[in-house]
């Protein structure tokens, strides 16, 4: 039977937006309150142009600047333990767009110390690289625009190395989220996985097994280093 999550709603605000997979969201927060062990009340998304939400910011909080989310918790409590969960939060598409991207500084960094890892990895004659998931987890670097860069260059250098393996430590929800992510940009079903000479994997730390000629991160740093002087 079809689940109804009628007081969770979403709305778009100056901008024609449209959020695919609702019935699938509701449920997931619904499943989250539930799990916290509160009650689900009225929950309000509305997203938003950056123009709307400057004078939200401008009218209830004295910020005259632009950013990607506000929300206002109009939360109660219900006994000691237990509170309604209720409040709206605003979302700015533009911006959020936006902090998906590394701007071109922090691309330019993450891209040139990303090819000394893997210019260093091929000049001490490794044939296999583990890398983490550079800043997607604890720095919250937008996970798509990394994967895009790490799956340039390991087309750039797939004569050079058989494997790259890339470590996310902990699945819980959000290293899940990178972790779809990265296979997406990747490619990575099981039919490319088994046609492509160079084989990216996303594993855990914990499961990884292999016993191959690997070079981890930590081993190559200081060559980087030296590179980069």
């Amino acid at each position: 039977m079809k689940k109804n999550y009628s007081q969770i709603y979403f709305f778009s605000e100056n901008i024609p937006f449209q959020l695919k997979g609702k019935q699938k969201i509701k449920k997931w927060i619904s499943d989250v309150v539930l799990q916290q062990k509160h009650v689900v009340g009225n929950i309000t998304f509305v997203f938003c142009s950056d123009d709307y939400l400057l004078k939200i910011n401008q009218h209830y909080l004295n910020h005259d600047t632009f950013t990607d989310i506000i929300s206002f918790d109009y939360s109660e409590l219900i006994d000691a333990n237990k509170k309604l969960i209720s409040g709206e939060i605003y979302i700015s598409i533009q911006r959020v767009k936006e902090n998906a991207k590394l701007n071109k500084e922090h691309e330019s960094v993450t891209r040139t110390y990303l090819e000394l890892v893997f210019q260093t990895a091929v000049r001490m004659d490794f044939d296999s690289l583990v890398l983490p998931a550079f800043g997607c987890e604890g720095h919250h670097h937008p996970p798509r625009h990394v994967a895009t860069i790490i799956k340039e260059l390991t087309q750039k250098y797939s004569g050079y190395l058989k494997e790259v393996v890339i470590c996310m430590p902990e699945i819980n929800d959000h290293v899940l989220g990178n972790y779809h992510i990265f296979r997406e940009v990747f490619g990575l079903d099981k039919e490319i996985i088994e046609s492509t000479p160079l084989e990216v994997s996303t594993i855990s730390k914990e499961n990884n097994e292999e016993d191959n000629k690997e070079v981890v991160l930590d081993e190559i740093l200081e060559k980087v280093e030296e590179e980069k002087i």
